[in-house]
Order: C-alpha cells, then structure tokens, then sequence
C-alpha cells in the first residue's frame, strides 16, 4: 500500500475509543504492523488510549471529534476521565493488553472502551467473562493488527473461544459500574450513586476488604490478600447495597474482642484499620454516611469519647453515650 494514501474508511461504533478505530484502520487496509498505520497517521495506539490525537483519528475516518472522544479516555490533571467520571489508581485502564468480549466481538467485530477498564471483568450483555488470549494460546495486545486475533498466528479467530458465566454478584457490580458510565441496564445502589464513580470503587474495595478479612490492625490493600479484586468489589457492593454494613463492622468488632492486645475500645482501635480510612474519607457525604454508621455501631458497643467525636465526626454527632 501506497503509506502516504489515506486509508480507507471505516465508521465509528457505539462506545468505540479512538485506539480501538486505529486497530480497525489498521485491519480494514492491511496492514501487517501496527508502526505501519502510526506513522502514516501520527499517531500511536498508547497516545490514543488517553486522548492524544483523537483529530487525526477522526480526520482519517471524515467524523467529528467529539463522538470519538465520548469513549476515548483523557488524561485530565493526571488522572483518566471517561463520560465524565475519573478513574485512577487501582481503577485505571489495562493499557498494556488487549481484553474483549468474543461475543460482542462475533455480533460486530469492534473495540469497546469497557473492554479496558480494570475494574470490570464481565460483560453486561452477554453476562460472560472478559478474556485476554487469542484461540491459538496467546496473548492479545496492541500491536495486533486484527481484532479478532493476535498478531502472531493466521487463523486465530476469538469468536471460537469457549466463555464461561461469571457468579451473579460480580456480574451485578459490574453492570452497576457500567451503567454510570452509560453502558447497558444501569443497576441501582443509593448510598453509592451519590458518588463519583472513583470514589464509590475504593468505597467498595474498601468493605470488600474489610467484610472478607474482619479486624485487621494493619491496613490492608487488593493485593495483600488472596481474593480477587473482582471477587472483593462484589463482596463490598453487595454489602453496601443490601444494607449490611452494620453486620460488617459487627464481625469486625467481634474480632477486636478476640485479639490478644486489647484496649479499652475506642473509634479509633475497635475496628482496626478502618479509622485510618475513615478519617482522610472525602468528599464530606462520603464521610458522614460512613460516620452515621460507624457511630451508630459504636454507641451500641462502648461509651464515644470526647476523642473520638473530635477525630472522627465530619459534621454535628451525638454527645458522649448518646446513642
């Protein structure tokens, strides 16, 4: 192919990110490297996964930017933005390899931005698992010059890939994360719709955490334990959603009372490593719904200190022994 040409066209899909368009480029006109398409447009798949470059995108496929950039990540003050919401940290985007749904992919043989995000492992319309290899054994990434297989075979094809369903729960937290981003039937979770998405995901990690390993004095992190991040998320929603926290920090405070180095209980050590989290909690409504909860599980167990109302209350709390 002439490399100076424009390539031929292909037509922006519903929640397609720019990378996603160039990787179709790439398919739709031949190319055997992903290099090839990149110089000849200016642009690089890692660019466009945040942001960088989506005019040159929409300019080879004659569309608007916008479109593009409404499932495109941006890089917005050092943290991904998608539709609106900001994600980062533990909730970022893989952006080394390539995830898809072979269902969606069979169905329409496009990226989706979702596919990417760290935090979600199923897909809500299929209610199957994301997978991450090509039918011949390896790898998807993004120097694949194909969607529906990887770079490195002729007759990988990812629609023949078996799936399997994912349990109910996670499959749920999933489809409410989704649904804030405008993707699928959004699912309802009151006490976390009223956050931002970043913040409701380390919210649910969070309980996860703490539901699956009861009192802990030291902080814990995803990674420090053996349940899957997916698994914890799912753990943490459903308690939240179903209103169980109070139960959480029960069994939390009953593995206080089982610990060799007890003190008198206070907020600050009744529910181990909780109080670190609890006191840096922002925005303020994150804090005060954790702090109703928190105090009110207190003041049915122990008197609250003068201490703990100083250090603990975002807002206006009961006086001491009120419950």
């Amino acid at each position: 192919m002439n490399r100076t040409a424009m390539p031929l066209w292909v037509v922006p899909e519903q929640d397609e990110p720019a990378h996603g368009i160039l990787i179709r480029l790439a398919e739709r006109n031949g190319f055997q490297s992903m290099h090839h398409i990149s110089n000849l447009l200016g642009v690089t798949a890692r660019e466009l996964q945040y942001g960088i470059g989506v005019e040159k995108i929409a300019a080879a496929v004659r569309s608007d930017t916008l479109p593009i950039l409404d499932s495109t990540f941006r890089d917005v003050g050092g943290s991904l933005m998608i539709r609106g919401e900001r994600i980062n940290g533990n909730h970022a985007v893989k952006q080394s390899s390539r995830r898809l749904c072979p269902r969606c992919v069979e169905k329409s043989a496009y990226h989706r931005f979702w596919f990417d995000l760290a935090f979600i492992s199923t897909c809500p319309a299929h209610g199957t698992t994301l997978i991450s290899d090509c039918s011949c054994g390896r790898k998807l990434s993004w120097t694949d010059v194909h969607i529906a297989k990887c770079r490195n075979c002729t007759d990988g094809d990812v629609t023949r890939m078996l799936t399997s369903a994912p349990p109910p729960d996670l499959a749920e937290v999933d489809q409410w994360a989704l649904g804030r981003l405008g993707v699928g039937n959004a699912v309802s979770a009151p006490s976390l719709d009223t956050m931002p998405l970043k913040a409701a995901l380390h919210v649910i990690e969070r309980i996860g955490i703490l539901d699956a390993r009861g009192y802990r004095n030291t902080w814990m992190d995803i990674g420090d334990l053996d349940v899957s991040a997916a698994d914890l998320r799912s753990r943490g929603f459903q308690a939240i959603k179903e209103g169980r926290l109070r139960a959480v920090l029960d069994k939390v405070y009953a593995g206080y009372l089982a610990s060799e180095r007890r003190r008198p209980p206070t907020i600050n050590n009744a529910y181990g490593w909780l109080a670190e989290w609890f006191r840096d909690l922002h925005p303020p409504h994150m804090a005060a719904y954790f702090a109703d909860a928190v105090f009110a599980n207190a003041a049915s167990k122990f008197r609250i200190s003068e201490s703990d109302l100083r250090n603990f209350a975002p807002g206006p709390r009961p006086s001491c022994g009120e419950a």
